[in-house]
């Protein structure tokens, strides 16, 4: 391999103090390794290896801006999130139904990664920093009701064997009505339990970070509620 084919390499490598990480583009619709675009986040599917080589592991990578505008001030999200949010995250480890976080990379070294989903089409040290969290093996909530049960999506081939995801808000008015129209009490009665044992858990866990741990959430919505593909925790 030449010089420039490894330094080409090098830049799909994240290195940290322990483990090197990449996306893992096995995982997507594009095979990709994108996962979603969360409040602050470009979150994509990542795999750990120990910097000495062996076993490797599947994580999450999210990439997220080190500074934000807001007011008309620049805001240090990195200095933030290590010196505060980190800090909570770490103070409910010992919740097994909470993602753990495993490590905040602040200098992605010379890692790129092409990204059509941010403004300057590239996520690189410059702007980024990631936060390496635990992957969970299933859905948002979200993804979970519209997928599984509702159904509300569709896969649409794009040009170079791409695929794109429609969702229901972009669904003609004539496809939209036929899905309205297959819902009816029944179907409803059917989810109920499951709604309701989901509901429940998601209490119980929030009793845990108000009550014991004195933290507020401030950002509950299905998109941040993750629910397991077997078992369905």
């Amino acid at each position: 391999m030449s010089f420039e084919g490894v330094q080409e390499v090098m830049k799909n490598e994240i290195i940290g103090n322990t483990y090197k990480y990449i996306i893992d583009t096995s995982y997507g619709i594009n095979k990709d390794g994108f996962i979603a675009i969360g409040t602050e986040s470009i979150v994509y599917k990542g795999l750990k290896t120990r910097v000495d080589g062996g076993l490797q592991f599947s994580c999450v990578l999210k990439f997220k801006p080190k500074s934000v505008l807001i007011d008309g001030k620049i805001v240090d999200r990195l200095e933030i999130f290590k010196t505060e949010e980190w800090k909570i995250f770490e103070e409910l480890r010992e919740c097994r139904s909470i993602v753990r976080i495993d490590d905040v990379i602040d200098d992605l070294g010379d890692f790129s990664l092409p990204c059509n989903k941010v403004a300057s089409g590239v996520i690189n040290s410059d702007s980024y920093f990631c936060v390496v969290e635990e992957f969970i093996d299933g859905w948002s909530l979200e993804e979970y009701c519209r997928e599984e049960y509702w159904k509300l999506r569709r896969i649409e081939p794009i040009d170079n064997g791409l695929s794109n995801v429609i969702n229901y808000h972009d669904f003609s008015d004539d496809e939209k009505d036929a899905v309205n129209l297959s819902y009816n009490y029944d179907n409803i009665l059917k989810y109920q339990d499951q709604i309701l044992l989901f509901m429940i858990n998601l209490c119980e866990i929030m009793e845990f970070v108000t009550e014991q741990k004195n933290i507020l959430h401030l950002d509950i919505k299905p998109e941040n509620i993750m629910v397991t593909r077997y078992g369905k925790e």
